[in-house]
């Protein structure tokens, strides 16, 4: 798996934002079309939200 840019600030406030991030990420290519992103428990451990 690629590394990932970790030290980008992470937003925490709600799933809208969390969203967002993901689209930037997704927009500036650091996901590439086609792949794979971070299961729930990853997502869930990264963004320090419940996945629930």
């Amino acid at each position: 798996m690629a590394r990932r840019n970790l030290h980008r600030p992470i937003p925490t406030s709600g799933y809208r934002e969390v969203a967002e991030d993901l689209a930037a990420r997704i927009a500036s290519g650091e996901y590439a079309p086609g792949e794979r992103l971070l299961t729930y428990n990853e997502l869930s451990a990264l963004y320090d939200v419940s996945s629930l």
